[in-house]
């Protein structure tokens, strides 16, 4: 599956590039959908690393002796051939996105409207978060490249869960841990109209799949 906005066809699109993307990212599976959304705060251009099935993360709580509560969004399972990981293929890191159907937005307004954190800069959190998404060139802070929007906080992003199609794995649920090894993790955020975003983290996304 590809997810490009724009309403027609264009030459920035190149489905074909991108389908060669796809079927790499997959280990030679090949995408059997191209799918347009109309949306100025995304990139030109996503290639799907698979359905959302479940973001963990993890939140302050005094009275845990860890000082953190671990808290689950899980989608549906009829729901989850809508909602989807994806990855900007023009970003140097792969920048991770969350693109969420209707009906899964308007759950999501209700965590956004019972939170009782003030509209915050997505770029504040990816600043916050650190990591190779928050440096620009020479390594010096930078996220001028998020957009410029308003978000909430949810909690530190733990792990991202996605079903998809690898071969030779076949049909699978793939739970990838945020930070695995620089321990650099992402903030998982969200806006009015209950869009996920991920600020911040040392991940990247090559060939093999997310990576730290």
């Amino acid at each position: 599956m590809l997810r490009i906005p724009g309403v027609k066809p264009s030459p920035r699109e190149n489905p074909e590039q991108l389908a060669r993307l796809f079927v790499e990212w997959h280990w030679g599976t090949q995408p059997t959908m191209l799918k347009r959304i109309v949306d100025s705060r995304l990139p030109a251009r996503l290639v799907e690393c698979g359905r959302l099935v479940q973001l963990e993360i993890e939140t302050p709580d005094s009275t845990n002796p860890r000082g953190f509560t671990v808290q689950a969004l899980t989608i549906p399972k009829n729901e989850q051939e809508k909602n989807h990981i994806a990855f900007d293929p023009d970003h140097p890191n792969h920048r991770l996105y969350i693109i969420l159907d209707d009906k899964t937005r308007q759950q999501t307004r209700k965590i956004f409207e019972s939170s009782p954190y003030a509209l915050t800069p997505l770029r504040f959190w990816a600043k916050l978060a650190s990591g190779r998404h928050a440096r620009g060139q020479g390594g010096r802070v930078d996220v001028s490249d998020y957009p410029d929007i308003m978000v909430k906080p949810l909690g530190v992003l733990r792990t991202g869960g996605y079903a998809t199609n690898k071969l030779p794995d076949g049909p699978s649920w793939y739970k990838h841990m945020m930070g695995e090894e620089s321990g650099i993790r992402p903030v998982l955020t969200i806006t009015k109209d209950g869009m996920l975003w991920v600020a911040g983290g040392d991940y990247t996304s090559p060939s093999p799949g997310i990576t730290n």
